[in-house]
């Protein structure tokens, strides 16, 4: 606006006041935004002071601007008061901003009607009272922007909280898990070495595991180990077992707590099955790598075994090792073959462990509500100027008429559809693209009935009008879509203004001048509306976020009292067997002893497998049973007949509990068979088990009777599901 000014300051009366001017607003200008940038626009004397400013060079339009511009509707002071006034609305408070706007508007009024000529009103003071409208417009579009940026803030913070109760409820998880394995590794294994009378080690090594289980199951849920040096973890194992253990690593790797304690636990079970299975009095756990990204191998030579041909009943590999290092972000990976020994290898990494997140969510209806008062703002502002009928002050120089009045029909048509749209919550969809080539359609018919030059002067009413109903029809767009509708409008105008002959300097300034607010306030509101979008996203992700966590809160919530119930029901039943076994009232080779070892192992064994996610829950829980009693050296086996639905996990329980007496007895052989059939699903044992003592069961009918002879016993529980037609 400043070159404009001194190119056009040779036209006015007086040159020199318009250099003085100038430069003093330039000064000004600067000093101001320096004053901004330290007060972050939060004082309103600076506004008001600067609205001042603004008023005297509104005030000086008799000295600065030439006549002839302001009668035909043309003004560089305008452009440069308008936009003066749009930034208070996005800096200022709401009312300093409305007074130092109205201050800069009043004065850019009453200058201009003192330079027309005999104070006759022009298109420029149209102009100048439109201003105000303008003013207006920013503060709805700061509004819309601000309360958008609240509302994902909010939306946030809301995520933020839904987030933190999910971590501690993952956090409670986590522990529930430990302690599952814990259970498995610790209380029961020594059950279970018991129950399958397998007990060999050293004497007081039974009692010393019992003491230790029996301390864990107590102090469940206390503070969780915060070990942080994994190789005194691994030196710490390598002399609790028959083996000659070689750790091999950095005398320290400082990791998390939990990836520690993960690791540990996962060599421990590893050495455990060198133990049990390699037939070697030898081992090597190697650790390589750093605190960032680590690997621990532990490797023996014994038999070896085919991984491919492990039991899915099996839990060592997959819960005891495999389970505690997937928790922490870590993988596992198991090589062995039979003759050619084991080898364990466990990874960790921060990347894998703080593997970000993300929800995201589809953000339209969000967008929508966010962008409907922009569309508001627009349509007003299209049907305003349509509505002023400012076409109506030039009719005498329209050739022919009846094509300009079509153009404003087919944008006034434009404009009354996006209004009904923002009424019924609609959308232009794939009709946007006919409605862009119609409006740049009336702009270039406008155009071509204009009288020579008036492409630059107020009867283009089209020019200022097209570039709203561009932005309305193209809000939802990207905003490259908006660019180049206003470039081919530009364009067009441009083009209309050199054919008809406004090449002189003078013609060119005045379009320059007047597209820098025809143009450049639908651009600005694209880029409020690219905004608001980006706001919206945002926001509608964070909501959907928000909303994911707090379900999977509820669910974790859900899941940690019901594992806090069955750790309560194991806690009466197997704390004292571990208690008799650590203080010696309880011998580990007394048959009742390890009947009743054997069946709390059992159980737990059926408490782990209540978590698999299984087509089957009851013959897979099922199947772990008749796995412990095949370690004990029981033949037993499982057959299943029918579909076998879904089961409630309280029936699945008493139903197990039939066959788990029966196989804590069995000798040699046994057979389970799990049949469901015409709404009726029955376990039945078959074993050399004797006379067996059921626990009552009130959810279903157990039968026991002999079959062969007085060691031989059929034992059946059936249940009746209730929702059955059968």
């Amino acid at each position: 606006m400043t070159l404009i000014a001194f190119l056009v300051a040779g036209d006015v009366p007086h040159p020199a006041a318009v250099f003085a001017i100038m430069a003093v607003l330039c000064a000004w200008s600067g000093l101001y935004v320096r004053w901004l940038r330290r007060a972050d626009g939060t004082r309103p004397w600076m506004t008001l002071l600067d609205a001042g400013v603004l008023a005297g060079l509104g005030l000086s339009a008799p000295l600065t601007v030439p006549a002839g511009w302001l009668a035909d509707g043309r003004s560089w002071l305008l452009p440069l008061v308008a936009f003066a006034c749009v930034g208070y609305q996005y800096y200022a408070r709401p009312l300093v901003g409305a007074a130092a706007a109205t201050i800069v508007v009043a004065a850019a009024i009453t200058g201009t009607v003192r330079a027309l000529p005999g104070g006759a009103p022009g298109d420029s003071l149209v102009t100048a009272c439109w201003t105000g409208v303008v003013a207006v417009l920013a503060r709805i579009l700061w509004t819309l922007v601000d309360r958008g940026g609240r509302r994902a803030d909010a939306m946030a913070a809301k995520a933020e909280r839904a987030r933190s109760q999910l971590l501690e409820q993952e956090g409670k998880q986590v522990a529930e898990r430990d302690h599952n394995r814990s259970l498995h590794d610790n209380a029961a294994q020594t059950l279970l070495i018991v129950g399958t009378g397998q007990e060999t080690g050293p004497p007081g090594l039974l009692a010393a595991e019992a003491r230790a289980n029996l301390k864990a199951l107590h102090t469940w849920g206390e503070n969780r180990p915060s070990r942080t040096d994994l190789m005194e973890g691994i030196r710490d194992l390598a002399g609790q077992y028959p083996l000659a253990v070689s750790a091999i690593g950095p005398p320290r790797l400082t990791l998390p707590p939990e990836v520690v304690l993960a690791f540990t636990d996962a060599c421990r079970e590893a050495l455990r099955n060198v133990v049990k299975h390699a037939g070697v009095d030898r081992c090597e756990i190697s650790v390589t790598g750093s605190s960032k990204r680590f690997q621990v191998d532990v490797v023996d030579t014994g038999h070896g075994f085919d991984p491919a041909k492990v039991p899915s009943v099996r839990r060592g590999l997959r819960g005891s090792i495999a389970g505690p290092v997937a928790m922490v972000g870590g993988s596992t990976a198991i090589g062995s073959a039979p003759g050619a020994g084991t080898r364990v290898t466990l990874r960790w990494s921060v990347d894998a462990q703080e593997a970000p997140r993300r929800s995201p969510g589809s953000p339209l209806m969000t967008e929508a509500e966010f962008l409907v008062g922009l569309r508001w703002a627009v349509v007003v502002i299209a049907l305003t100027i349509l509505g002023s009928f400012s076409m109506g002050r030039h009719l005498d120089a329209y050739r022919p008429l009846a094509v300009q009045a079509t153009a404003y029909g087919v944008l006034l048509a434009i404009a009354a559809a996006e209004f009904v749209l923002i009424l019924t919550r609609g959308r232009w969809g794939r009709m946007r693209w006919p409605a862009a080539a119609l409006a740049l359609g009336a702009s270039a018919a406008a155009c071509a009935s204009l009288p020579p030059g008036g492409a630059g002067t107020a009867a283009n009413w089209a020019f200022g009008t097209v570039g709203w109903l561009g932005v309305a029809v193209l809000l939802d767009r990207r905003f490259g879509w908006l660019i180049g509708f206003l470039a081919v409008h530009e364009t067009i105008n441009l083009t209309a203004l050199l054919v008809s002959g406004g090449r002189d300097l003078d013609s060119v300034l005045n379009f320059a001048a007047g597209s820098i607010t025809t143009i450049g306030f639908p651009f600005a509101t694209g880029i409020a509306a690219t905004v608001l979008r980006g706001v919206a996203e945002r926001a509608e992700a964070q909501r959907k976020e928000a909303e994911a966590h707090s379900r999977a809160a509820k669910i974790e919530a859900v899941r940690h009292e019901v594992w806090q119930e069955r750790y309560a029901d194991l806690s009466v039943t197997v704390a004292p067997l571990l208690a008799g076994l650590a203080g010696g009232t309880l011998r580990p080779d007394d048959p009742e002893v390890q009947r009743l070892c054997w069946i709390e192992a059992a159980r737990m064994r059926r408490l782990f497998a209540e978590t698999d996610d299984v087509d089957s829950p009851l013959l897979h829980e099922l199947a772990e049973c008749v796995d412990i009693a095949v370690q004990k050296g029981v033949k037993a086996e499982l057959k299943a007949h029918g579909d076998l639905g879904p089961i409630p996990r309280e029936i699945r329980r008493a139903l197990t509990e039939v066959p788990l007496a029966a196989l804590a007895k069995a000798g040699t052989r046994a057979r389970v068979t799990v049949i469901d059939a015409y709404g009726v699903v029955s376990v039945t044992v078959v074993s050399d088990c004797g006379p067996v003592r059921i626990p009552e069961q009130p959810e279903i009918t157990v039968v026991v009777d002999d079959l062969v002879d007085e060691n031989e016993f059929w034992v059946e529980a059936t249940w009746r599901n209730p929702s059955s037609q059968q």
